[in-house]
């Protein structure tokens, strides 16, 4: 397999990750709003964390910086 279709792949492969990291902290998030407690604040600590799902995009991060890194080294 040729460096640029690995990379190609990469990035098809990431840019969904981003995207359900995203929805994953819209789910989560709503999920605490609508919580079983009567208040917001108990739902948020006791609930579904909303920064769990944010990992998704920051590996996501990581990987273009990966892609990026490995473009400049082979030119």
């Amino acid at each position: 397999m040729k460096p640029r279709s690995k990379r190609i792949g990469a990035s098809v492969f990431a840019r969904p990750q981003g995207l359900r990291g995203l929805w994953g902290f819209v789910l989560h998030a709503e999920g605490n709003l609508r919580g079983p407690s009567v208040h917001a604040f108990e739902n948020f600590i006791y609930g579904a964390p909303p920064m769990a799902p944010l990992l998704f995009p920051n590996l996501m991060v990581l990987g273009i910086i990966a892609l990026w890194q490995l473009r400049t080294n082979s030119t």
